[in-house]
């Protein structure tokens, strides 16, 4: 992003950034969607099935006042710090960047014969536009979408 920025303040031109972050975002993954995503994105099957494994047979406890409540079944959500968590977040979340159809609505950024209209990390993305109507644009589709 810094790169970006240097690229068109150097130029004398203005990038709009604004910086999402998707606060508990890990915590409302639906399970079952993102295996039906990783499906349609054809990975391997191999790992698939340990990921239909892994999160399929997650559950619960509540400890409160030393009582164990029963258990319940884990149905979205992944692993806090897991090294594959912001990978499949991104995975899931794939489909609002192609929902936001940035580069043919004429928002974000070129950097040369690069386009960049969002960065994505984890559970933060920063969207850019040399327009700010393009930011504005960004942002309205990415909160009714989301």
């Amino acid at each position: 992003m810094q790169q970006t920025v240097k690229y068109f303040t150097e130029r004398g031109s203005t990038v709009f950034i604004s910086t999402v972050d998707a606060s508990k975002a890990f915590d409302r993954i639906c399970h079952v969607k993102l295996i039906d995503k990783l499906c349609d994105g054809n990975f391997p099957r191999c790992l698939i099935c340990v990921l239909c494994n892994w999160y399929g047979k997650l559950i619960s406890y509540v400890r409160w006042n030393g009582v164990l409540s029963d258990p319940f079944v884990v149905s979205q959500g992944v692993r806090q710090n897991g090294v594959l968590s912001p990978f499949l977040f991104n995975i899931y979340v794939d489909d609002l960047i192609k929902q936001l159809e940035l580069e043919l609505s004429g928002t974000g950024c070129h950097v040369s014969r690069v386009y960049i209209g969002a960065i994505l990390y984890a559970d933060d993305l920063l969207l850019l536009s040399a327009f700010i109507s393009g930011l504005q644009h960004m942002l309205d589709i990415s909160y009714l979408y989301g």
